[in-house]
């Protein structure tokens, strides 16, 4: 029944071979930038620092989720293993955060309070934000068309990959109409249902039969294709906790990056049961 959802949809509903949902949206973080404030969004960090240097400001998010694209693709970080075992004590997610780090010391804004940051950048305070489509109709009532979408900048050792999700109606087994509520999903992640969340709600789609009018729509599908899949596992549920707090104390200046990324490592793995 999954007919015209793209392999990436489903994997991202699907955990140790169980599908256990029907998928629909797409979701991995870019660079929104503002095109009145900046003309040619930064490609690489080293551009983005030579902008910040220059003046041009920026803010991100102070959370992992944010900054996982420059932990491993834009770093070459690897956070698990085959056995799910983290393994990001070994390098690449240390040597960003001490480079996120330096770019904050630069004047880059890392800021807790999404709303925050979400109307500085609204208010035309500064030129670039890191998030995900959700905020594409926000973000487009706000600046019409100076709105630019951009993957996030690449670093030393290749293109950052954001972590890409995918959003999907579950259905519960123990329910009496399971059959129906399928049938439900399907339809309204069928071509056409699929169809009006990306025209009207700007959502990229997990279907491959959808044709994309808006360019920054496109943008984002983009994006979330050369993504890092997020992860259906229990190890990586305990991810979270213990990198923001990492994330945290590096960016406030209290712990050195590779301290701070060994003992989220040693936390996760602990939580794992390793």
């Amino acid at each position: 029944k999954l007919e015209g959802f793209s392999e990436m949809a489903i994997n991202g509903v699907t955990v140790d071979g169980e599908i256990y949902a029907v998928p629909g949206i797409i979701k991995a973080v870019g660079l929104f930038y503002n095109k009145a404030m900046v003309a040619t969004p930064p490609a690489t960090l080293d551009e983005l620092k030579a902008q910040v240097e220059g003046g041009t400001k920026y803010v991100f998010m102070q959370h992992p989720y944010h900054n996982f694209g420059f932990f491993t693709g834009a770093f070459g970080g690897t956070l698990m293993d085959e056995t799910g075992r983290c393994v990001a004590d070994q390098g690449g997610f240390a040597e960003a955060m001490e480079y996120l780090y330096e770019l904050k010391q630069a004047g880059l804004i890392f800021e807790t309070d999404e709303g925050k940051a979400n109307t500085m950048f609204m208010e035309g305070e500064v030129a670039g934000i890191i998030s995900g489509p959700w905020m594409l109709g926000t973000f487009k009532a706000a600046l019409g068309d100076n709105l630019g979408v951009a993957l996030m900048p690449a670093g030393p050792a290749g293109p950052a990959t954001p972590l890409t999700g995918v959003d999907g109606w579950y259905i519960n087994p123990n329910s009496q109409k399971k059959e129906a509520a399928v049938e439900l999903a399907l339809y309204i992640f069928g071509p056409e249902g699929s169809k009006i969340y990306t025209d009207v709600a700007g959502s990229p789609m997990g279907r491959t039969d959808v044709e994309i009018a808006d360019p920054l729509v496109q943008a984002f599908m983009d994006i979330a294709n050369a993504g890092f899949p997020r992860p259906q596992s229990v190890e990586f549920a305990n991810w979270w906790g213990p990198f923001s707090d990492a994330f945290t104390k590096v960016m406030e200046g209290v712990a050195p990056a590779a301290d701070a990324v060994a003992q989220a490592c040693a936390d996760m793995n602990a939580a794992s049961g390793f």
